[in-house]
């Protein structure tokens, strides 16, 4: 059983039929969407999942459930994940500057950690969080970034960038918002089972009234290492002799 996350973008035709003067027309409309599930396997071959999601079309928000199922056909192959982790986080996020919102809850929810290299690892943080502005807006935010770590005795600090993405319902900004995040922070050893992380991040996006929201986010997250399979973790290319 394992938690996952979709992010989808495209566009859609569709028809507008047009008013009294105006005849009809064919448009072309934006879709964006984003959510979170929980997976199952039954069985060796079948897979089956639930999931709620966040959608806005043409600027129109709306929410989803969706269910999804796969069966795969051949012989199983051995499973080859890598090492990472699966941590609760809660985060405490300031305004920087004069954005049209302030936080008025912890941003909490799930970090998920992959490591690709040595060095390099893939991470995700989904979770929700609250802002007030006029009015005050629950907003689901995703957090994936690229990470570049330094793996010592006790742990591995390192440093990250990549994408912020908001689903807000109620507010100004009812729909979704893209904006980018950068910053670090380390992970510690608590013995061979479990990892602790200290995050700190700055964050950016742009509000629908065109004001600029800067966040300072400071937190910690705490959960299973995940070691399988660490060994096959490729390293640096050996320089040639």
């Amino acid at each position: 059983i394992a938690p996952f996350l979709t992010t989808a973008i495209g566009a859609f035709k569709y028809a507008d039929p047009g008013g009294i003067l105006t005849p009809p027309s064919d448009q072309w409309g934006f879709v964006s969407a984003m959510g979170l599930g929980l997976g199952t396997t039954i069985g060796q071959h079948f897979w089956i999942g639930g999931e709620g999601r966040l959608r806005v079309d043409n600027g129109f928000r709306s929410t989803e459930l969706r269910m999804q199922g796969s069966y795969d056909f051949g012989p199983l192959k051995a499973a080859q994940s890598r090492p990472g982790t699966i941590e609760p986080f809660v985060i405490g996020i300031a305004r920087l500057g004069h954005g049209p919102y302030r936080a008025s809850s912890p941003y909490a929810g799930i970090r998920f950690r992959r490591e690709e290299s040595r060095h390099a690892s893939i991470a995700v943080d989904a979770g929700i969080v609250k802002f007030e502005s006029t009015e005050r807006s629950t907003v689901w935010q995703v957090l994936p970034s690229a990470e570049y770590g330094w793996r010592t005795t006790w742990g591995r600090p390192f440093i990250e960038i990549g994408p912020q993405m908001l689903g807000f319902v109620g507010g100004i900004d009812d729909g979704m918002r893209y904006g980018i995040h950068t910053g670090g922070g380390v992970d510690v050893d608590l013995g061979q089972a479990v990892e602790l992380g200290l995050l700190s991040r700055l964050t950016w996006f742009q509000s629908g009234d065109g004001r600029h929201q800067f966040g300072l986010q400071l937190g910690v997250a705490i959960g299973p290492r995940l070691l399988r399979d660490g060994a096959s973790l490729p390293d640096k290319v050996p320089a040639a002799k």
